[in-house]
């Protein structure tokens, strides 16, 4: 399982299909919409998202976003609402002694007022681009690829259904040879991305959220993630439907706290193509956090790879995960073999549990999500840069 390439040239990503994921019965809104509970998990919940507040000078630059990711650090600039194009940019910004400790935020003049259409052209934030917060964009019909170090992405929204890719493409039968190669909304899989964070994120109506495999020290916090499917629009079956795909490995320091993520996690440590030789998976984390509604078991952790450095290890704490089609929280895979008890092999995959609940936490519960958007409201963005 798990098939996937570098980006190159034109940005695209091969994977190996899987499954559809059929319809959720956990829907989450975005902004002050309700957050709808899979039968017998908690009751619905109401997530208040305050209007944008001040600070920064309100600039137009027109209407690529790059434009403005290019601008100096240590400052806020509001960006006029409407909506803007994408494109690839190289915008690093040092670490400084002021306000803002070089971060250029970028701050939407509403919440989710600035739309960003990647339906022509990725957001693709290089190598060298850092210290840049989003505050409150939309990002839609596309991938954003954080490949830079210092990023964060604050209260913003991700989406990129199939139909959508589907019909960008000049063939529907091989919607794989579109711009994209499969609907996902962002990837931080290069080894140059370092320290890009997402707290108060929805990322929905796709079929992979979030592509990980290279990265050091990715943080989720506050975050939600739901509606995942390729809508069976997938005729070559090369969409992986994952909420979280880390298959090829060579990671450390993912952090996923205060989240509910409604899909499969996906964590394997072998070779991938494109060349990845694949590599262990370390300092894992999921705290305080529910996993529900995979098209498998809430998480996958798989341990393939022939030679060191391999393997997966890290830690779940306080987590609830439920709902899912083969019924189990967990599933260690080494070497093609599937474990329904934890860490059997502790050598290749020692994920240690703690508070690790496979069922719905009592209805009423307030998701992990939601609590922690009521402790971080929207114009508290400076918590990401401190």
């Amino acid at each position: 399982m798990g098939r996937y390439s570098r980006i190159a040239n034109r940005l695209l990503l091969r994977g190996k299909g899987a499954v559809a994921l059929s319809a959720l019965t956990g829907v989450a809104l975005v902004g002050c919409a309700p957050v709808v509970s899979p039968p017998g998990g908690p009751a619905p919940t109401t997530t208040t998202q305050p209007a944008g507040g001040g600070g920064g000078q309100l600039l137009d630059l027109g209407r690529n976003l790059t434009s403005y990711i290019k601008q100096s650090g240590d400052q806020i600039i509001q960006v006029p609402n409407g909506t803007y194009t994408a494109g690839t940019v190289s915008a690093p910004h040092a670490a400084t002694s002021g306000a803002q400790h070089g971060w250029l935020v970028l701050k939407a003049q509403s919440p989710l007022g600035v739309v960003v259409d990647l339906a022509h052209a990725p957001l693709m934030l290089t190598s060298s681009t850092s210290r840049v917060l989003f505050v409150g964009f939309k990002f839609v019909n596309g991938s954003v690829y954080a490949y830079g170090s210092d990023l964060a992405f604050w209260y913003t929204d991700h989406s990129f259904p199939a139909d959508v890719w589907s019909r960008q493409a000049p063939n529907p039968r091989y919607p794989e040879q579109g711009l994209y190669r499969a609907p996902r909304t962002v990837y931080t899989n290069a080894t140059t991305s370092k320290r890009v964070s997402f707290f108060g994120v929805d990322a929905h109506d796709t079929a992979t959220s979030f592509m990980i495999s290279g990265s050091t020290d990715m943080t989720l916090q506050g975050t939600n993630i739901w509606n995942l499917s390729d809508l069976g629009l997938d005729p070559q079956d090369v969409v992986h439907v994952d909420a979280i795909g880390g298959v090829s490995g060579n990671t450390s320091g993912l952090t996923v706290r205060n989240s509910w993520i409604r899909g499969r996690i996906m964590i394997e440590d072998a070779a991938g193509h494109g060349g990845s030789v694949g590599g262990p998976f370390t300092n894992l984390l999921f705290a305080d956090t529910w996993v529900s509604n995979s098209p498998s078991s809430g998480f996958t952790f798989t341990a393939a790879k022939q030679t060191s450095p391999r393997g997966v290890f890290g830690a779940l704490s306080n987590v609830h995960s439920w709902g899912n089609n083969n019924g189990y929280a967990r599933i260690d895979i080494v070497d093609g073999k599937q474990y329904h008890q934890s860490n059997v092999i502790s050598s290749r995959v020692n994920v240690a549990e703690s508070g690790v609940v496979a069922a719905a936490p009592p209805y009423g519960s307030i998701s992990p999500s939601t609590q922690w958007r009521n402790a971080h409201p929207y114009d508290a963005w400076a918590y990401a840069i401190h």
